[in-house]
Formats: C-alpha cells, sequence, structure tokens
C-alpha cells in the first residue's frame, strides 16, 4: 500500500536537503542528511555484500547519473535537491501506481537542465533497489544497441528491442567494470518478447532477489535506436516499445526525456500504458536556506533573506508571492520564466 511505500524510515529519505554534499546540518536535534549520504545508509542497509554491480559502494556509486560541464564531469548525487516536500510525497504515490491488465511505465518529460535526472535520487531510496540506464549525456556509461537502426519489419523491431533490454541490465549487473559507451549488438534473431522476459526476470531475481522491488530508471529512452521522427512508420517505436514491455514486466519504470511520447508511437494499441508523473516544484525557501549555509554567500551577502512579513499589507504580501515565483521559475535556466505579473499570484 502507499501507507507502507511512505512508511516513516521512507518518508525520512524525502526530507529537504539543505547543506553542501560534504556535511550534515543538524536541526531541532536531528541530523537532516546529504542525497549522498542517503544513498550511502541504504545501500548499506539493503543492498551491500551482493555481486556485481553491488560488489561494494563505490562501484554502484559509478552507476549514478552525472552530467559533462566546462568544469568536468559532475556527480549529481552530490548536490542538495530543493524540490518541494510535498511534491515529492506525492511523486512517491506517483511511482507506486500499479497497472491492471497492461504493464504501466512512468515518464516525465520537460525541457533540458530542468531536474528530471535529479529526481532518481529523490526516489531512489524508497524501493528495495534502483537502477540507472542512460542512453545519452551520461559519458561512457551510454547504452545504444548497435547497428543503431532496427530491423524494419516492426515485429522484429519489437524483439530486437526486447532482447536489447536484457543484456542492458546484465551489463548493468554483472560487468560494472566494463569500459563503454556501451554499444550493444543488434540481436538479428531475437527471441520472443516473452522469453526476454522470463530472462529479465531471472537474472533480476538472482542478483537481487525474487521479493526485490526494483525502480528502473530509462534516461533519454528515445535515444536507445534510431527514430524516424518525421515518418508515420517507424521500426524505433517498436524497438523502444519492446524494451519498455520487458523492463516493465518485472520493474517499475520511469522513463525521462526532453518530448512527450507520441500519442500513438506504433500506430497500434499497446501492452504498455503510459502514465505521466509530474516534476516536483522548486522549493525557493529551501534554496534561500542554502544559500545561508554556504559561508562564502552569506558573508558576502548577509541581506539575502527574505523578509519575515507580520501584520503585513496584502500587497507586501503579494509582491513577496511574487518575487518567490520569479525566483522559482528563473532559476531553471533559460527555459524558465523571468517575470510574472502581480495579479497572478
Amino acid at each position: 500500500s502507499v501507507e507502507g511505500f511512505l512508511s516513516p524510515q521512507r518518508k525520512s529519505l524525502f526530507r529537504p536537503t539543505s547543506c553542501s554534499h560534504s556535511s550534515v546540518e543538524h536541526q531541532g536535534g536531528t541530523v537532516d542528511s546529504t542525497i549522498e549520504a542517503r544513498l550511502k545508509d541504504h545501500f548499506d542497509l539493503n543492498l551491500h555484500n551482493r555481486t556485481g554491480l553491488y560488489r561494494d559502494w563505490e562501484t554502484y556509486k559509478s552507476s549514478l547519473p552525472r552530467r559533462k560541464t566546462k568544469r568536468g564531469w559532475l556527480r549529481l548525487h552530490e548536490l542538495p535537491h530543493w524540490g518541494a516536500s510535498g511534491d515529492l510525497l506525492h511523486m512517491a504515490k506517483q511511482l507506486h501506481r500499479r497497472g491492471g491488465e497492461r504493464y504501466l511505465v512512468k515518464y516525465i518529460c520537460s525541457p533540458s537542465k530542468t531536474g528530471k535526472t535529479c529526481q532518481h535520487f529523490s526516489r531512489a531510496t524508497s524501493p528495495t533497489t534502483s537502477l540507472y540506464l542512460a542512453f545519452d549525456n551520461n559519458g561512457d556509461r551510454n547504452f545504444e544497441v548497435s547497428p543503431y537502426t532496427p530491423s524494419d519489419d516492426v515485429m522484429v523491431a519489437e524483439e530486437q528491442g526486447a532482447a536489447f533490454a536484457v543484456e542492458c541490465v546484465r551489463i548493468l549487473l554483472e560487468e560494472p567494470d566494463r569500459e563503454g559507451p556501451h554499444e550493444v549488438p543488434r540481436n538479428d534473431n531475437p527471441p520472443a518478447v516473452e522469453r526476454s522476459q522470463e530472462v529479465l526476470s531471472e537474472l533480476l531475481d538472482r542478483h537481487l532477489g525474487k521479493d526485490s522491488e526494483i525502480l528502473l530508471h530509462v534516461d533519454e529512452h528515445r535515444r536507445m535506436c534510431h527514430r524516424r521522427t518525421e515518418a508515420e512508420y517507424d521500426p524505433g517505436a517498436w524497438f523502444c516499445g519492446g524494451a519498455m514491455e520487458v523492463l516493465a514486466c518485472r520493474t517499475r519504470v520511469v522513463a525521462t526525456y526532453i518530448e512527450p511520447p507520441p500519442l500513438e508511437p506504433r500506430g497500434s494499441s499497446s501492452r504498455v500504458s503510459r502514465d505521466p508523473v509530474a516534476l516536483p516544484r522548486i522549493d525557493v525557501d529551501k534554496v534561500m536556506d542554502y544559500l545561508a549555509t554556504r559561508h562564502s554567500i552569506s558573508e558576502k551577502y548577509p541581506q539575502l533573506r527574505f523578509p519575515q512579513l507580520k501584520r503585513a499589507r496584502r500587497d507586501a504580501e503579494r509582491l513577496l508571492a511574487t518575487l518567490k515565483a520569479a525566483l522559482c521559475h528563473g532559476s531553471r535556466g533559460k527555459e524558465g520564466a523571468r517575470s510574472v505579473a502581480h495579479a497572478g499570484v
């Protein structure tokens, strides 16, 4: 049940992060740990002493998302998370939803640099374990099929996608030291989708246990193979559909990309239903609290605080709300709004 999914121990994983990755903050006698510390605690408690990817913390940590910047690779689990706490709990409930007769794939879509991949950490410690598969923008940890174009026969393409997904998970679990990027050979004589589902279940049961609850984050999913974006006939859609169908048979899949999926990706009914998940809003108060803990900022700009309004006039409250909304949207970068109308707040 959702109530069990959000038990007191698991709810604590959604507490706001308001400090750097190298420290913890004491608030009211409790310790509010960083994202990395929470992941490490969960790993030690639930995943340590397994094989392959889970043989030790450093090996597992190397599989987590990262992004290329001008200063090098940025490890996202070392960053603070500023999502609104209520929104994070709502997202946990969304992720707990299960499908009926069809497999259910959750998806998140938003522009670049808006925090899609970071949501991996806000939810990664709630199920028994979490796996991350990236098909672009993750350096030598990317996966793609080779040759990049699936079969023109859509039924074969679907089976190729299913076999490809199984091999990606196998490499992730059993060959964590394998040098990437990972070009997975296209299977031109693939087994039926149902057989690939059986192989994946056996693989996950062997490494994580039959009762394991697994969240699988499929990042940049439309990049796993060539897609004909302008054509109605797209074998790549069947390839991706086969991959999703296999992954969703045993795990809770969350797919992320910059664009929403097409309404009818294959031109026919699918055995997989898509379920949209909302990104948490930025909590600008968390941002300001975080800045207050950064001495290089707080010493230079001690006035960088929101005013505490007591018995304020309605126009002052409206102005402060407008400022918070503008900061929230502006912090998303060029894609975010830079101002809002006072009357709309």
